[in-house]
């Protein structure tokens, strides 16, 4: 990214992991419109998908805590999701995930990732997917930070499929293999229909031994050889290697890069629908692109909201100081357009 971009990326601060802000703070109660995460598991409730390349990083990273780099060997000999591609999620666990209720996420022991350690740290931090790269659940710029950390994950995910594909070429699995690999497994992420084997957490041997092909019985040699031929890409090499999708997605990402730095405000402005999740005669909490990342607001700016109407913005601030003796700055406008609470009105 630091070949992509004209600049660094600027910190998310409000995201915290150390110190989830998604955890209840003290005498908090969840209500229909405001739910809180585990403080342990906060949002580590999702079975990453690892790249081959990944993985064999990860088993090369002596400076892992044993149980991290165990937890991914783990992983590797037990799952019905192990294959050339990488470390997917298991068809028992698929099927959990892709079902659970709203209040799900974020709570459930059962589903907490086997990577997340005791003392909430995560073990394979420096090596996480582009899932967890990406997650926030608030950004410093709302809805501004969540369209480019979007952009950023399409970006990387894409690349992580190309490259574990082009290491499955280079390496030689052989005709056969490549070809039950299509056949079963057309993305890295893809899990198998649940069968008696994947609900009793058990492979089938002899597919398992057709997709590895030329590498049968060096699962781990493998994965270490897709790390070495990975590690040595910069970005005009990852370009060349991987398909169009990557050079369209990296074009959206440096186009949501642009736009995180900018201060540029729309001419007119409208109110945006609001989910109200607190209300009190003083002030209120409002959320409009995100559940996760309401805003605080006081009930005198409220009440203000209606004034922006499609008008140009300047003759509603003109009115506004008229009519209500209040002025609003240019900072706190940024703010509300940057949450949605003001949309352009075109």
């Amino acid at each position: 990214m630091d070949q992509l971009l004209a600049g660094p990326i600027p910190n998310e601060t409000v995201a915290t992991c150390d110190d989830c802000a998604m955890a209840a703070p003290p005498g908090a109660q969840p209500s229909a419109t405001t739910s809180f995460f585990d403080r342990l598991l906060k949002c580590c409730t999702y079975l990453p998908t690892l790249p081959n390349f990944t993985v064999g990083r990860i088993l090369d990273d002596s400076d892992l805590p044993a149980t991290a780099r165990d937890g991914v060997e783990t992983r590797l000999h037990a799952s019905d999701a192990t294959t050339p591609f990488g470390l997917g999620m298991n068809a028992t666990y698929a099927l959990l995930y892709s079902n659970q209720g709203s209040d799900v996420f974020g709570r459930s022991e059962s589903l907490r990732c086997p990577h997340l350690l005791d003392d909430g740290r995560c073990g394979i931090w420096q090596h996480r997917n582009s899932v967890c790269s990406t997650y926030f659940c608030k950004f410093v710029r709302g809805a501004v930070g969540h369209q480019f950390w979007f952009a950023m994950r399409g970006l990387l995910a894409a690349i992580e499929r190309d490259l574990a594909r082009w290491c499955l070429l280079e390496l030689d699995l052989g005709v056969k293999a490549l070809q039950a690999l299509v056949a079963t497994f057309q993305d890295s992420d893809s899990t198998k229909p649940i069968d008696a084997n994947a609900i009793a957490g058990l492979r089938d041997a002899g597919q398992y031994k057709l997709i590895w092909g030329n590498w049968f019985g060096r699962e781990q040699e493998f994965y270490r050889e897709c790390a070495r031929l990975v590690g040595d890409l910069d970005w005009s090499e990852v370009t060349s290697v991987c398909g169009p999708e990557v050079r369209v997605r990296a074009q959206l990402v440096r186009s949501a890069y642009q736009e995180l730095l900018s201060e540029e405000m729309p001419a007119s402005l409208k109110a945006a629908n609001l989910n109200v999740q607190f209300l009190n005669r003083d002030s209120c909490k409002v959320a409009a692109y995100s559940q996760l990342d309401p805003i605080a607001l006081p009930k005198v700016l409220m009440d203000l909201l209606p004034y922006f109407d499609g008008r140009p913005t300047e003759e509603v601030l003109s009115i506004i100081r008229k009519e209500k003796h209040i002025k609003i700055d240019q900072a706190l406008i940024r703010r509300l357009l940057d949450f949605r609470i003001l949309v352009a009105s075109d």
